[in-house]
């Protein structure tokens, strides 16, 4: 709930690192696409403005646990990560 003691204190761009996953995709997991041409799946993030690839990965839950690991990294308790 939204009372004053449950809140933190964050920034705009902090609170933008914990959104959920868009519905439209081709992903289950967040952070994650199916890239056509090469026939795997694309795990990138999104941090300060710029996209960051994490690697092209045979498997869609392997890709997954690749950006909660990025996710983790780069915006510490802020990640909202899959938990795959």
């Amino acid at each position: 709930d939204n009372r004053k003691e449950n809140l933190r204190a964050a920034s705009n761009a902090q609170n933008q690192q914990h959104k959920l996953k868009r519905i439209a995709c081709s992903s289950t997991f967040k952070g994650v696409n199916w890239h056509a041409q090469a026939g795997k799946w694309h795990a990138r993030i999104e941090f300060n403005g710029q996209r960051h690839s994490l690697g092209l990965h045979s498997d869609e839950k392997a890709a997954g646990a690749a950006y909660d690991r990025a996710a983790q990294e780069k915006f510490g308790e802020f990640a909202l990560k899959n938990n795959n």
